[in-house]
């Protein structure tokens, strides 16, 4: 019988089936697979899982940046669970990916010389065409960075930058080592998941990121020759991987070793698909996590489920040695809002707001709006001035930024849980009573209801401590 083996141990599951194509005429390979990184992988899914529908599966991918050797490989929960469909490989299912490509899109745009890392963008509702994005949470924010934009996942901004970079050209640049978006129609919801990709495709695309912009493609053994090709520009793929680096861990202070990790998460529409991908100097890692025959689970979010596994799965990775150097175009510059134009080009009076932001040769692109005329460029877009006029500071729903809703919190010793909000004047309430702003998770257990109220509204989520 063909084994897949490891330089320790044979290793079960959906491997052997993969490299059997490969090597027909051999009776063994040795796979990149790590044992003990992933019988820790095996060990931490199943933890994790114990108290989940049992028709729930999962997918986890671990790749070494260098040199795309896939380190641990789990295609689903359990091999012999028939209800999760545990015989399909769901690494290679081809999903919804969510959110999962917005990183991308703003890479493509500062490439494209339409942002920079500080620009201003507008989060509030708009049209295009006859389609009418929204926002997961249903609300908007207004005035947002691009930075802002991208670590909290805002559709609209998300959407208003690849139509003017143009969807065609976006899927183009996406098509890469035999990986495509696999569309039904070229149209503006590729970026939120309206087309699919597979895990090891994901994978594949972040690993750029941390590659001065070369993608790699995954390799289970020495039978997979390296691939590698530029996905994005050294600058677009520093300057993005290092706003994704400042989004906060979903359960934890910091990653192992102070890790810097620059991580996406992903929720495909209907709560069926629940991604997470991070990448650090010398790891990838990719999570999945639905049920196989695509009917939904309802509250599951990438957030909530996948980026704990992701974290603790990157804990369990030796310590980054690799350097990763910031390209020497990338420059600080100093900005002014409303115009995203550099400080020194604009007048004092013109300057409402000041920013240091990330630019490619230093160029700062105008504030992107639709109205194209170069006399308001010192103004405000009126669009988002009509929508901050009707919602006003003081009716502003408030946002809890930490938890999030629906989070599954594992604690470990000394954990405090920080309740953050939109708005830095709320009252704060566990369960009915009025609570500090932080919390010890170890005191809690079981289902919590999390509140914050200013004079004028309030706001929940849902937690569940085990």
């Amino acid at each position: 019988a063909f084994k897949a083996a490891s330089s320790q141990q044979e290793i079960q599951g959906h491997t052997p089936n993969l490299i059997q194509g490969q090597a027909p005429n051999l009776s063994s390979v040795k796979t990149f697979i790590k044992s003990e990184l992933q019988q820790n992988v095996d060990a931490i899914v199943k933890q994790r899982f114990t108290a989940l529908s049992n028709d729930l599966s999962v997918a986890v991918m671990v790749v070494e940046n260098k040199t795309g050797a896939v380190l641990a490989y789990k295609g689903s929960l359990d091999m012999d669970n028939s209800r999760s469909y545990g015989h399909v490989d769901m690494t290679k299912a081809i999903r919804s990916p969510g959110s999962t490509l917005k990183p991308f899109v703003y890479a493509q745009a500062m490439e494209q010389g339409l942002i920079h890392s500080q620009s201003l963008l507008m989060d509030i509702p708009m049209q295009f065409g006859t389609y009418k994005p929204q926002n997961f949470d249903k609300h908007f924010q207004g005035r947002v960075s691009a930075t802002e934009a991208l670590q909290r996942s805002k559709n609209l901004s998300a959407v208003y930058l690849l139509n003017e970079i143009q969807v065609p050209k976006f899927v183009k640049r996406m098509q890469i080592l035999g990986s495509s978006l696999r569309l039904p129609d070229m149209n503006l919801t590729v970026v939120l998941g309206g087309g699919g990709s597979t895990l090891r495709e994901l994978v594949m695309y972040y690993t750029a990121l941390s590659r001065q912009g070369v993608a790699i493609k995954p390799r289970l053994s020495q039978f997979d020759k390296i691939e590698q090709t530029q996905l994005l520009t050294p600058e677009s793929a520093w300057i993005t991987r290092t706003i994704l680096q400042d989004i906060r861990s979903p359960d934890r202070p910091r990653a192992k070793f102070g890790r810097k990790i620059g991580w996406k998460t992903g929720t495909s529409f209907g709560f069926r698909d629940a991604w997470a991908i991070g990448t650090s100097n010398d790891y990838t890692v990719g999570v999945w996590m639905g049920r196989p025959d695509g009917s939904p689970y309802v509250g599951q979010t990438g957030a909530t489920m996948a980026a704990p596994i992701l974290f603790d799965v990157f804990d369990l990775l030796p310590k980054d040695v690799t350097e990763v150097e910031k390209p020497k175009a990338v420059e600080q510059v100093s900005i002014c809002w409303p115009s995203g134009l550099a400080a020194e080009m604009v007048s004092k009076a013109n300057c409402q707001q000041k920013r240091l932001a990330w630019t490619i040769d230093g160029v700062t692109p105008r504030t992107l709006r639709r109205d194209k005329r170069l006399s308001v460029a010192n103004n405000w877009p009126q669009e988002l001035l009509s929508w901050e006029k009707v919602h006003s500071k003081s009716k502003r729903f408030i946002d809890i930024i930490q938890p999030e809703d629906g989070s599954h919190i594992y604690p470990y010793a000394g954990q405090i849980l920080s309740l953050k909000a939109s708005s830095p004047d709320v009252r704060w309430y566990l369960d009915g009573n009025v609570s500090a702003n932080q919390i010890d998770a170890k005191s809690l257990s079981g289902k919590h209801e999390i509140k914050a109220c200013n004079n004028n509204t309030c706001s929940s989520v849902s937690i569940t401590v085990y």
